[in-house]
C-alpha cells in the first residue's frame, strides 16, 4: 500500500525525530 508523498515524508521526519531523541537519552 502506497502512501502519499507529504504524508510519507511528514511520517519519516516524526520518526527520525523520535529515534535521535531515544537516543541522544537512553
Amino acid at each position: 500500500e502506497l502512501v502519499n508523498d507529504d504524508e510519507d515524508i511528514d511520517w519519516v521526519q516524526t520518526e527520525k525525530h523520535v529515534f535521535e531523541q531515544a537516543s541522544n537519552h537512553p
